[in-house]
């Protein structure tokens, strides 16, 4: 059964191949990569995507995207993907 994290890994993958919201996946990969709890393989392929993203996006995106992680759990962060419209 995947993790929370996989999942969230997954959905940004899918969404960066329709190119949507680079910066905001940036965000939910730092979240994914950052959680003490996540798999060491599931990191690697967050780790991945974030440095494809990233080659995409100019530095006051990337630092404003990682900002925005600093008060948000992976909890916080599947709870926000639910309610978004």
């Amino acid at each position: 059964m995947p993790s929370l994290a996989d999942v969230i890994v997954g959905l940004a993958s899918f969404l960066a191949r329709r190119a949507e919201k680079s910066e905001a996946l940036i965000e939910w990969l730092h979240i994914v990569e950052s959680n003490i709890a996540t798999h060491a393989a599931t990191r690697e392929r967050a780790a991945r995507l974030r440095t494809e993203l990233v080659s995409q996006l100019t530095p006051q995106q990337i630092e404003a995207a990682e900002v925005q992680t600093q008060a948000t759990t992976l909890e916080g962060l599947a709870l926000a993907i639910l309610v978004t419209d």
